[in-house]
């Protein structure tokens, strides 16, 4: 944590409220797709929505 703190005291505060804010998201995300626990479990997962959209 302390490594974070000292990389981000170099960030400016818009910089700060985009790594914030794009955390935030990514949680979010996780919390809803527990099952998501790798790259490869990513990868499937969006292939799948994906083919949901196709026209």
């Amino acid at each position: 944590m302390h490594r974070l703190y000292q990389e981000m005291l170099h960030l400016t505060p818009e910089q700060i409220e985009r790594v914030y804010k794009s955390a935030h998201h990514i949680r979010e995300w996780y919390d809803q797709h527990p099952e998501i626990e790798t790259w490869e479990d990513y990868i499937r997962y969006m292939g799948k929505s994906d083919e949901g959209q196709e026209a």
